[in-house]
């Protein structure tokens, strides 16, 4: 698809019935580039698919280092705050 389509390739799955982050890293690995995510689930019905789960899913299973910072998830919270 990505060799007819000239454009870059984005991915909006939601968490409904825990199938968000599947469908993701599966669209990513098809040529998506772009992935549309939550911080910690925060949206509506079940929320996007949640960032840091595809995130650690892409680092450890995958060997897929996005470029951020798995060791300071703890402030991961603080990204969606006022």
């Amino acid at each position: 698809m990505q060799s007819r389509i000239k454009k870059r390739l984005e991915a909006h799955f939601h968490q409904d019935f825990g199938m968000g982050v599947a469908n993701t890293i599966m669209a990513l690995s098809l040529g998506v580039e772009v992935m549309h995510t939550t911080v910690l689930g925060i949206g509506e019905r079940s929320g996007n698919a949640p960032m840091e789960e595809i995130v650690m899913a892409l680092k450890c299973m995958y060997g897929v280092d996005v470029g951020i910072d798995t060791t300071s998830s703890r402030r991961w919270p603080t990204w969606c705050s006022a």
